[in-house]
């Protein structure tokens, strides 16, 4: 079977496999390994690869949007190969997930939050009670909150 397990460590092994022609399933569980890991490099190889962000071969309710939570080069990676809030399941939040839990300083959090909005995400979906604007002021974060206010 093919395996996914090592798009976290070595996108040589995954190439490897790729060659294999894998099926929907392999090609979903590893873009979720790959997200997992927040590996921009095995993202980009599996969408060339024919990968997508729908994860299709799950049961809807156990699809989820693979930018959602990631740095700002998985989601670059993830936006040069066409990936819009049609093409990722379950990802309303993905601001608000990129405010509350980004692991990058004000400034990229601030370019992320630009370029999510600019794909089409939307500014105003929370994931509790506090909006991405009052987490950003929270963080200290003026350039995020600038860029979620920004007309």
């Amino acid at each position: 079977m093919w395996n996914a397990y090592y798009t976290y460590e070595d996108v040589s092994a995954l190439r490897a496999e790729l060659s294999d022609a894998p099926d929907r399933a392999d090609l979903d569980q590893a873009v979720s390994r790959a997200a997992q890991y927040d590996n921009e490099a095995a993202l980009a190889l599996l969408l060339d690869a024919g990968a997508d962000l729908r994860a299709e071969s799950l049961p809807v309710e156990r699809r989820q949007c693979a930018i959602v939570g990631q740095s700002l080069a998985f989601v670059r990676v993830a936006f040069a190969h066409g990936v819009t809030p049609a093409t990722c399941p379950n990802g309303e939040n993905a601001i608000w997930e990129a405010v509350k839990w980004g692991k990058e300083d004000d400034a990229a959090s601030a370019e992320l939050v630009v370029l999510l909005r600019a794909a089409g995400w939307s500014a105003a979906a929370t994931g509790d009670e506090q909006t991405p604007v009052q987490i950003a002021t929270a963080k200290g974060w003026p350039a995020t909150a600038a860029a979620l206010t920004a007309p």
